[in-house]
């Protein structure tokens, strides 16, 4: 009598199956840990949860702005996903976290569960092992951002389609997917071409040519309105961030190939050889070099390697890991934030790709070493996470974050929102470079950085009085703080008075009808605040990669 494979390994299977769910909890009570102690200073989070309220009253506009004006920097597929959980549960922020860590949790899961069909059981429950203590995957479920929706998204679609023999309904759940996916992040356009491209590689003519037809017309209708958009400015807009700045080479300037190619030799290098190794929590050693080339050298084989046994294997994933860094590769800026939904298939990429690469000669070394290269990023991955919930253990449930929740800066910040909700009147216009959670904790609108940021100090003054402002709130918390605005009021600091100061960085400001020449107290305060931020590494000192303390 014989009897299924299964059921002769009950006990291995069993052992298995234990292992993963453990795992599984595992990276969802860490995730808890790490998450949010309350909506920070950050762009996205506050900017999220305010599109998601725009979208609960059936327009999509940026409504923390004077005039509400249709929004064009973030697609709609994170907002709409907060619209409908905060419509039954309110804006509670635990709830829409423990929303983000259920779908990282099953992320996971179904990477666990296609590595398995693709490879084999201890190279899947290798990469799930990596996956679950994953510093950025660990940290991005407790914030209010689109990557975990983003990736969710993708691995569903990645998995329905994981065979060359998927049923009709399983075309429609990956089609689905791609489409919400390319509507949560626009770099899910890269998982619509690689979709696309599989099903025409597979000859399913009529699968492909509805996703192009649905998928591509929603999520370029999407593209088209933010690339046409009346108002672009970098930062604010794709359409503008992609044009470029002549520092990241403009795709508008003369030398369009020499543009693309100068992005493609400084972006990929960058990316492979020191942002994914980073974002793998590759462990380092301070002042050395070796286990920097160590890292990159594993990366790029590894990764290279594993792309070609996922075309092998599971094509629509390689096709999906070539697109999106190609999108990364001709982009004019770099973020370590780009690589994050990413992680779930780049990790069983590299290892699957470490053990073939071994394995077409030595097959027991192929396996030690893989294992221990998993083992390895394991312990890395343990030791990022554990300190980075350590040191952002604080005090949590409270509307503002407890001051040592966050740093001495954002601490200023939000002592200035108390002060502005309760002294200031509700319809008080602002100019300010962090709009988004002036607007959720106090209600006030502001007019708009960008537009604010494109002036001269000759044309400043009569800007803000058109504009109507009636304060300016200056802290240290955002790259336009450290020197476009100082540059642009100190010239004017007689046209203002200082309404509060906020230790160490933060000032509040009313602008005068009339210029003072008599009182000099605003120039002392933008001096001081200048002289405060010079020489600050601000990128590395809120990299909240460092410090929950740091979360920006």
């Amino acid at each position: 009598m014989q009897f299924p494979l299964e059921v002769l390994e009950t006990p291995r299977s069993r052992l298995r199956q234990g292992a993963v769910i453990v795992l599984l909890l595992s990276h969802a009570v860490l995730a808890w840990l790490a998450r949010l102690p309350a909506i920070l200073t950050a762009q996205d989070d506050a900017y999220y949860l305010l599109l998601g309220r725009s979208l609960r009253h059936f327009s999509y506009a940026d409504i923390f702005q004077i005039g509400a004006p249709a929004h064009r920097l973030y697609p709609p597929g994170y907002p709409g996903f907060l619209a409908v959980l905060t419509s039954v549960f309110g804006e509670r922020l635990d709830l829409l976290v423990s929303a983000n860590i259920v779908l990282s949790v099953l992320v996971l899961a179904l990477v666990y569960k296609v590595i398995r069909q693709v490879s084999s059981d201890w190279l899947a429950l290798a990469s799930l092992a990596v996956l679950v203590v994953n510093p950025a995957l660990v940290f991005t479920p407790g914030i209010l951002r689109s990557e975990t929706l983003f990736a969710s998204l993708t691995v569903l679609a990645l998995f329905a389609i994981r065979t060359p023999h998927s049923t009709r309904r399983q075309l429609i759940i990956a089609g689905t997917a791609c489409t919400l996916a390319a509507l949560t992040r626009t770099i899910g356009v890269a998982l619509l071409v690689a979709t696309a491209v599989h099903w025409f590689l597979e000859r399913r003519w009529r699968a492909a040519s509805v996703l192009v037809v649905i998928g591509g017309g929603l999520a370029g209708a999407w593209l088209v309105w933010s690339f046409m958009a009346p108002v672009q400015f970098a930062g604010a807009s794709y359409a503008a961030d992609f044009a470029g700045s002549p520092s990241h080479g403009a795709l508008g300037s003369p030398g369009l190939l020499h543009t693309v190619v100068t992005r493609v030799m400084n972006n990929l290098p960058e990316y492979v050889g020191r942002s994914l190794p980073a974002a793998l929590a590759f462990p380092t050693l301070p002042g050395t070099v070796v286990d920097n080339l160590f890292a990159a050298g594993v990366v790029v084989v590894g990764l290279t390697t594993g792309i070609i046994v996922f075309f092998r294997a599971w094509r629509v994933a390689g096709l999906y890991l070539v697109v999106y860094l190609g999108v990364l590769a001709v982009w004019p800026y770099r973020s370590g934030r780009f690589l994050t939904p990413l992680l779930p298939i780049v990790v069983p990429a590299i290892l699957i790709g470490t053990y073939q690469l071994l394995a077409v000669r030595w097959r027991q070394v192929a396996r030690v070493t893989t294992t221990a290269l998993a083992a390895y990023l394991f312990a890395g991955g343990t030791y990022r996470s554990i300190a980075t919930i350590s040191a952002g253990a604080c005090p949590r449930g409270s509307r503002y974050p407890d001051r040592s929740c966050v740093s001495p800066d954002q601490a200023s910040f939000f002592a200035t929102l108390r002060f502005i909700e309760a002294n200031t009147p509700a319809d008080a216009t602002f100019l300010t470079a962090k709009p988004q959670p002036l607007f959720y904790y106090t209600g006030r609108q502001t007019i708009s950085r960008e537009a604010a940021a494109a002036q001269t100090p000759g044309t400043l003054t009569g800007f803000l009085q058109n504009q109507n402002v009636d304060y300016i709130l200056l802290a240290s918390l955002n790259s336009l703080e450290m020197s476009r605005f100082p540059d642009l009021l100190e010239p004017n600091c007689r046209t203002l008075a200082v309404v509060a100061q906020f230790p160490p960085r933060t000032a509040l400001f009313r602008p005068r009808a009339q210029a003072d020449p008599d009182d000099t107290t605003a120039c002392e305060v933008l001096a001081d605040l200048r002289r405060a931020n010079l020489n600050r590494d601000f990128a590395s000192e809120f990299n909240p990669a460092r410090h929950n303390k740091r979360r920006q």
